[in-house]
């Protein structure tokens, strides 16, 4: 039967479409998933980070498999390969996702904040179309999106700049829906980006804007945790800082009418 596969934490747990949790975990990871895990070869890949991957062959009960190399950040799908992007924000493909199967590739030329003095969180890969109208591998750094170039194994500064925001780490998560990829640009901003023979960007679509959700009685205003699409809506998972060590967490909707909690 389905089921869906939930981590808390390093531990991974099932959840049947009868809604019911397994008895027990299913197995515990080498460390926490770092972002969304994917299908790909019949097997459900987790990107772990510093802690490499592991990945679960069908059926869903089945133990992980848990491989060290490369130190993956996350994963997309693009020309019948899956593609990795390192802790050192370098790029890998593979035809299956095996151990020992990775072709190492381009790394991603982003420098160091110069006003923190540290790396930031970077390098989220999202598919996407490129000025051709073909799709293309894009990656959401902290200097603007960057786009790959197969043939030449060769990345591409977009022309597209985020806004400033003081909560920078928060830069990274992205999602596609129809003919617009969706970039988190720090605290509640999202920026909407179209490509056609140009790019076109709204920078600013976030839940508060132009009219929605208010974060004013939030001491360090709302931010945007995650974000994720369907072929409809956009979902938004804002935290809301009150001042008084209590946090509150929401759920936001945008449709073509806007936003809704």
């Amino acid at each position: 039967a389905d089921v869906i596969n939930v981590t808390f934490g390093a531990e991974v747990w099932t959840y049947s479409n009868a809604g019911v949790w397994s008895a027990n975990e299913v197995d515990t990871l080498p460390g926490a998933a770092v972002s969304n895990p994917i299908w790909f070869n019949n097997r459900l890949f987790f990107p772990l980070g510093t802690n490499g991957y592991s990945y679960q062959v069908q059926p869903s009960t089945a133990v992980l498999t848990d491989v060290a190399a490369p130190t993956a950040r996350n994963f997309v799908k693009y020309d019948n390969k899956l593609w990795a992007l390192d802790q050192n924000f370098i790029l890998y493909s593979s035809t299956s996702g095996s151990a020992a199967s990775w072709t190492t590739l381009a790394a991603i030329p982003v420098e160091l904040d110069a006003t923190n003095g540290v790396d930031l969180p970077r390098g989220h890969l999202v598919v996407y179309d490129d000025s051709n109208g073909d799709l293309a591998i894009w990656a959401i750094t902290h200097e603007g999106p960057y786009l790959y170039d197969p043939v030449n194994d060769k990345w591409f500064r977009s022309r597209f700049q985020y806004p400033y925001n003081r909560l920078v780490t928060s830069i990274g998560s992205a999602v596609t829906q129809g003919n617009d990829l969706w970039v988190q640009t720090g605290l509640e901003d999202l920026a909407k980006l179209t490509m056609g023979q140009s790019l076109v960007v709204d920078p600013y679509q976030g839940p508060t804007r132009p009219d929605g959700a208010d974060f004013t009685n939030a001491t360090t205003g709302g931010n945007i945790v995650n974000i994720t699409a369907d072929d409809q809506y956009i979902y938004a998972l804002v935290n809301l800082d009150t001042g008084s060590g209590q946090q509150r967490v929401a759920i936001f909707v945008h449709n073509a009418r806007g936003w809704h909690p």
